[in-house]
Parts: C-alpha cells; structure tokens; sequence
C-alpha cells in the first residue's frame, strides 16, 4: 500500500512539473537548491538527490551544475565533480557564481591546473574575493611557488584585515617555507587572536607553533 502511494505521490509531481513553464521550473529548481545547501550540512546523499533534481527541473543553469561539482567533489565524487564542472562553465563560463564554486571542486579534486586560470578570472572580476585569494595562495603553495603564496595572502590581509585563515596560512608558510620565525610568530598571533573559538580547526597547531617560536627565542 505504501508504494503504491509513493508512486501515485511521484505521478503527480512530474505530471505538476509537466504543466509548469520552463521558468516556473527553474524558480522551483532554485527552492530545491536552498533544500540541497540545507541538508549538505548534515545529509550529503540527500544534498546530492536534491541538486540532482534541481538540475533535471532547469538543465539551463550552471549556477546548479556548479553548486553539484562543489557536493560530487565533498563526496570523494572526483570524475563526476569534473563532470559537472565542465558543464556548468559550457553553460555559464563568466558567472562568479560558477567560476568560484568550480574552482574549489577543481582544488578538491587535485586539477590545480585546472582551477587555476579559473581563479584568476574570479579575481579579475572581483579583486577582493577572499576566498578566491586564499584558494590561489594555497594551490601556489601546494606548487612551493611561496613567493607568489606569500603576496596573495598578505594582498588578502590587506583587503580583509579579520579574514583569520589567510593570517594562519601566511604564518605556517612563513615557518615552514621561508624560515623566517618572528613573521611566523605575529601573524600566528594575529590568527589566534582573530579566532579564539577555533572556528577554523587550527588553534591548538598555531598555538604549537608560536610557543615553538618562543622556545628558539
């Protein structure tokens, strides 16, 4: 009895759907996303089937294409993200709204080369992007290209002084990389100081670090 209601229930729904107009649709597929970025905080196979029907309502959208990469990449969902990726740059490949999602799917799937003129293009469009930078800075790190990490943190800063992970980032390239211990030292500092809570995860290692810095001293 409770299939054959779930299925009249289905019938139902895409017999409504028939009779919508395609921009109907797509409103419909812009409700079904706010569901998907609800449960992606605790359901991500839920958040998956919800971004998929999204899509199957308005297969127009990149902003939907993107915002499946970024769940299809969490998931460890590495052939599929690119998938989505692709096609949400064929559809949209100068909306912000796609560049920076799909960058980050590119960087969770390790196609830094990929992400990479992406996110210079994200930034040309909008220079102060935050995240865009910090995503830059780490995928030059990543390529020990330190000297161009090292300016687009400190640019970061300078756009956004409470922005704690770049001071974090900054400060662990500084030990790390370049060795220079007393830079390291202030902008751990700063990091621990702009984020008490540890609202990032990185407290107890940048509090380490700076108690290691003060052991040399």
């Amino acid at each position: 009895m409770g299939k054959k209601i779930m299925l009249l229930l289905c019938c139902l729904f895409f017999m409504s759907c028939a009779t919508l107009t395609q921009e109907q649709k797509c409103k419909r597929a812009d409700d079904k996303m706010i569901e998907a970025n609800r449960s992606a905080k605790t359901d991500l196979n839920l958040a998956l089937k919800q971004a998929s029907s999204a899509i199957e309502l308005c297969p127009t959208n990149g902003g939907l294409f993107a915002y499946m990469a970024t769940l299809q990449a969490r998931k460890g969902l590495y052939k599929e993200s690119a998938q989505s990726a692709e096609e949400a740059l064929r559809l949209d490949p100068s909306n912000v709204n796609v560049l920076g999602p799909v960058s980050w799917a590119y960087f969770m799937a390790g196609k830094y080369d990929n992400a990479y003129p992406l996110l210079g293009r994200l930034l040309y469009l909008q220079p102060n992007d935050t995240a865009a930078r910090q995503l830059l800075a780490e995928i030059y790190i990543i390529k020990r290209d330190f000297k161009n990490a090292e300016t687009e943190l400190l640019k970061n800063i300078k756009n956004a002084p409470n922005y704690q992970k770049s001071y974090y980032s900054l400060g662990k390239l500084y030990m790390d990389e370049l060795l220079m211990n007393d830079e390291a030292y202030k902008y751990l500092s700063k990091f621990i100081f702009l984020d008490p809570e540890d609202r990032l995860g990185y407290l107890n290692d940048a509090k380490m670090r700076v108690e290691k810095v003060k052991s040399t001293k």
